[in-house]
């Protein structure tokens, strides 16, 4: 990054005046790299103790542990055995104490422990023994805020985003030449299909299984997996009773479901072979490095060890990502000394860094301390990643001047956390990316405003911990004000805003008298996405609303729930709760915090004591009896209070009416048992013949 002066002119005033331009500078620099910044290492015991407290049927590889101070991921290593290996029986901490390696259980650093510098200040040598003692004055325990899955608990295939599409080589000609020519287009078909469409075929394939009713996928698609100890209410209940499959509520709940995948498929979320990995450091390089030896490790420069996946080309891929350079292009591999010390890597979500090349700062400045990475290794993706040079800022890691530990400074922190500028960097980027450049010219000039979009988004990221923010220039603040097409689905005001000025510019017969649109339409990958899934949805797309009338194995039949006052009330009651419902779920989808459902929890608990404390009710079952019968009064009536307040007596009821009900389970196969695929697992849908 460097920065230029430039001569200008004043807008208002025509006057002469220099400003300061910044600028992406391709060269050559020595980079200081930190490959274990936030991560150590731990030996079985602790981490068999840590699974064991977790109640995990499985032994976590890493977990993310919390101390007052001290933040980091620490991943399992027989380092005993490793450092024996090498010939070490004892290392020296940081304070110079030497420690025999079987004395030891964790080997941690100072990238962890935040307060060393200030314990080390005022203790020196005796920092560490210090901070001990106060965590044992105050009875400090050590948390886990995150810890490594198994296989058996995730899917081996996950969602895109529209960041990370954008920012590969997806652009299809034919695509280009149907939007610059007008030209007769199938979207849907195959002959003409760019890469971004190819792939986009799995998500829109499994959508229709599960809207053409397949049971197998419907069930899938609602939470049921094999080990899930808990599937939820509805899961529960088609599990009890096959015929819950066509209850108008859990129809209407995979409907909802189901409407916000396709609308999320719409900005890029969909599948692709991998998923998401925690990263950790090149453990033998950290090991060599903790004995006081050259640390080289066991990875090469672009090498990864992933042992959950193939072995092979992948694209590594970190939000936020504004920049195509931010896009990694990686080796998973393996090789003797790894399956020694560790093969038990294997079927979790861990994976292990190399400590030779740019990594972590080239996919926004990664730490190791529990970041994650999506590792795709999906083949319609290979040779996909843009050459385009890696955009570091050497001053990455610059930290804020201390500041006395104030109730004012504590104020002004927190008011700096609640202004993030993230969102307003990326959807500038997004719509650099998403033009079509006229030239070369055009497009070295996109591309040079995302290198610096890149830099920006960085400091805006560690602004907090720095002190350091800058803000757009007018040159990129222009590209604010038209977003791609696609992106409008991510704001439903800005997209009816959007068609309203469509149409009355459609009917102005007077060119100057029509409307700035608030978007551009460009046969970018993402606008071909966006057409295709919307193609698609009116094409294919027949909603099944076939429903049962399920009122005879929902009901108590030992309360007669015949008092009319009631159920007048109770109906009355429910209906008021349906229309406070839509709103409150309208509002949390504008505001795209559907995974914020507090509110809805609260005013379903309200609306549930309101039932419960209705004169004439004698009990709570009888009470919950009565809203079942409310709810189910009809199709039209909204039916989530009876599920939401009273779901336990709903499952008693049908346990109860349900003693000829077919049982079933689904188990996980390998592919070539011959089970049916989801999400790159296979599955046998096991049918019990139903009793007499």
């Amino acid at each position: 990054m460097t920065t230029h002066q430039k001569e200008i002119r004043d807008p208002k005033t025509n006057a002469p005046k220099t400003v300061n331009i910044r600028k992406v500078e391709e060269g050559t620099h020595d980079i200081l790299l930190s490959p274990f910044d936030g991560c150590g290492c731990h030996e079985l015991e602790f981490a068999q103790k840590a699974s064991r407290t977790l109640d995990l049927d499985y032994t976590a590889v890493g977990v993310q542990i919390r101390l007052p101070f001290l933040k980091g991921f620490s991943a399992y290593v027989p380092f005993r055995e490793i450092l024996q290996d090498m010939g070490v029986t004892q290392i020296q901490d940081v304070y110079g104490a030497f420690h025999d390696i079987y004395d030891i259980d964790c080997i941690w650093n100072v990238t962890m422990f935040k307060g060393h510098s200030m314990f080390f200040d005022a203790y020196g040598k005796e920092a560490w023994d210090t901070y001990l003692l106060v965590l044992k004055k105050y009875s400090f325990k050590l948390g886990i805020s995150k810890y490594s899955h198994h296989q058996t608990n995730f899917s081996r295939k996950a969602r895109l985003n529209f960041q990370y599409l954008q920012c590969l080589d997806l652009w299809n000609k034919d695509y280009q030449k149907h939007v610059k020519e007008r030209t007769s287009y199938d979207i849907l078909s195959t002959q003409t299909e760019g890469k971004i469409v190819k792939l986009a075929r799995y998500t829109t394939d499994l959508f229709e299984n599960i809207i053409n009713g397949d049971d197998f996928y419907v069930m899938m698609f609602l939470g049921l997996s094999q080990k899930q100890k808990a599937y939820g209410t509805y899961i529960e209940a088609i599990l009890t009773n096959r015929r819950m499959l066509k209850d108008p509520a859990i129809r209407q709940f995979l409907y909802r479901k189901l409407k916000k995948h396709i609308n999320d498929a719409k900005l890029g979320k969909i599948y692709a072979d991998g998923f998401y990995h925690t990263i950790v450091g090149d453990m033998i390089g950290y090991l060599e490095y903790a004995a006081g030896k050259e640390a080289y490790g066991c990875l090469g420069p672009q090498e990864f060890y992933a042992p959950s996946l193939p072995d092979g080309e992948a694209l590594s891929l970190r939000s936020p990502l504004v920049d195509p350079s931010e896009v990694n292009q990686v080796r998973l591999v393996s090789s003797p000394k790894l399956q020694q010390y560790f093969s038990h890597f294997k079927d979790q979500d861990v994976a292990m860094i190399n400590m030779h090349d740019l990594s972590l700062p080239q996919q926004g400045g990664a730490d190791c301390d529990g970041d994650a990475v999506f590792l795709c290794c999906d083949p319609i993706l290979r040779g996909t990643r843009i050459a385009k040079p890696i955009i570091i800022d050497i001053a990455d890691k610059a930290s804020a001047k201390r500041k006395p530990y104030t109730m004012e400074n504590l104020t002004a922190y927190e008011i700096a956390t609640r202004d993030s500028r993230i969102g307003e960097i990326t959807n500038c980027a997004t719509s650099i990316e998403n033009r079509l450049p006229k030239n070369a010219e055009t497009a070295a000039c996109y591309q040079d405003m995302a290198s610096l979009l890149r830099v920006i988004q960085g400091k805006e990221i560690d602004s907090i911990k720095t002190g350091i923010r800058w803000h757009l220039n007018n040159g990129l603040r222009w590209h604010l004000k038209q977003i791609p097409w696609f992106l409008l689905f991510n704001y439903p005001k800005k997209l009816k805003s959007f068609e309203e000025i469509q149409k009355k510019n459609k009917a102005a017969d007077n060119p100057a008298d029509r409307l700035p649109s608030p978007a551009y339409f460009s046969p970018s990958p993402m606008n071909e996405l966006c057409d295709y899934i919307c193609t698609w949805e009116k094409r294919r797309i027949l909603w099944d609303n076939t429903v049962t009338d399920n009122r005879d194995i929902l009901l108590n039949h030992d309360f007669a729930l015949d008092d009319r006052k009631v159920l007048r009330q109770a109906r009355h009651l429910v209906n008021e709760y349906n229309v406070a419902f839509r709103d409150l779920l309208s509002k949390l989808s504008e505001e795209r915090t559907e995974s914020d459902y507090g509110e809805l929890n609260l005013l379903t608990e309200r609306y549930r004591k309101k039932i419960l404390a209705l004169e004439g009710i004698s009990s709570e079952e009888e009470g919950a009896n009565y809203a079942i019968k409310a709810c189910y009064c009809n199709l039209s009536t909204g039916k989530y209070l009876a599920w939401g307040g009273f779901g336990s007596y709903i499952l008693k009821n049908l346990r109860e009416n349900s003693p000829n009900a077919q049982h079933f389970s689904i188990e996980e196969v390998s592919k070539q048992e011959g089970g049916r695929e989801y999400l790159g697992k296979y599955y046998i849908l096991n049918c019990e013949e139903e009793l007499s």
